[in-house]
């Protein structure tokens, strides 16, 4: 046993004396947990950019991945998420891993990782702490039991989070449900002239209670948003811009692709959704719903006026609600044999 604890020490102390000065290190390659939370330390007073790589494995973590620091990026070694899995203790309402990275600094990129098992989200980019600029692509993110990606800013309109990057990810929960009603795929605060583009997600559904959030949530005093080629197979609910009051301006939901079996999932409700969300643009979307739900998109309440609706293809109808205006052209309502034959073609694969 002391053995094997002198071995760790000294993988440990090999980083340590590496260089006299560790910020002029530009990457760092760790193969276990122990390194990971080692360098991380080290390092967290550097600015200059940075990449861990981490080697192929498993990595259980015990506590949040807290990143505060600037110019950093965080990936599996081979860039394949199938790799390197990193890992809280469960998905549960009493989990001891409540994040699994906590992002409060610029310029932080995580990518080619599989992230899963969390008490609260996987990654929660915390503007109110200063992240700005994050790029969150190539993942893997299932089982947490919020939110997959949360994004805050708390009260103060000036740390609303600019610039971030979701593409090119995975979100599922491959039990086929979730373990709650309370989750979500992305769950976006105050965020201005993102782009979340090329994503999956898959059965981020509520079992009970209530319905889930969204796939794709973007409100409280976001601006600007692109939307754009996601994928989103058996959700409660697609892509929503605004959520009552809390709303959002302008941005533009463009060639999404959403498709809903009939599957019995009790709370299963609207493709897209403007809320509260003028000089928006619903644009050139699919939206296949096989459950009893009666709209494919709806634009509600007084504060969305001047939103457009174009180019759209559905097998529901659009739905306007409580004084909403919008200017609706070419969509299209599908048949039933023209529904099977995009089903074949976009999510039978």
């Amino acid at each position: 046993m002391h053995k094997i604890l002198l071995l760790i020490v000294l993988s440990i102390s090999s980083y340590s004396f590496a260089s006299e000065n560790i910020c002029l290190e530009e990457s760092f390659t760790v193969s276990n947990s122990i390194l990971f939370d080692d360098i991380l330390k080290q390092t967290a007073h550097c600015n200059s950019h940075q990449t861990i790589s981490l080697k192929s494995g498993y990595y259980s973590i015990y506590s949040t991945i807290q990143i505060k620091r600037n110019n950093l990026t965080i990936t599996s070694k081979t860039n394949d998420p199938s790799d390197v899995t990193i890992a809280g203790d469960a998905m549960s309402v009493d989990a001891k891993v409540g994040n699994i990275f906590r992002i409060a600094g610029q310029n932080i990129k995580i990518s080619g990782l599989t992230i899963e098992k969390s008490g609260y989200h996987l990654i929660q980019i915390a503007g109110e702490n200063g992240a700005q600029s994050p790029i969150i692509e190539n993942n893997i993110f299932r089982d947490s039991y919020q939110q997959m990606i949360k994004v805050t800013f708390g009260e103060d309109k000036n740390n609303r989070v600019k610039n971030g990057i979701i593409r090119n990810n995975k979100f599922d929960y491959p039990a086929g449900i979730g373990p709650n009603w309370y989750i979500g795929g992305v769950d976006a605060h105050g965020i201005i002239n993102w782009q979340i583009t090329n994503n999956y997600f898959a059965n981020i559904a509520s079992p009970n209670k209530h319905i889930a959030e969204h796939a794709i949530h973007i409100w409280n005093q976001s601006e600007n948003n692109l939307v754009a080629n996601n994928t989103i197979v058996n959700c409660d609910r697609g892509i929503g811009f605004g959520m009552g009051e809390r709303g959002n301006e302008g941005g533009e939901i463009t060639g999404n692709k959403i498709y809903h079996q009939a599957n019995n999932h009790p709370f299963a409700d609207v493709g897209i959704s403007l809320e509260s969300s003028p000089n928006s643009v619903i644009d050139s979307n699919i939206i296949i719903l096989e459950h009893s739900y009666p709209a494919a998109i709806e634009y509600r309440f007084e504060h969305t006026t001047g939103a457009k609706i174009k180019d759209n293809i559905f097998n529901k109808p659009i739905r306007k609600r409580d004084s909403a205006q919008a200017k609706l052209t070419n969509n299209k309502l599908i048949s039933q044999q023209q529904s099977k034959t995009l089903i074949e073609k976009y999510f039978n694969h």
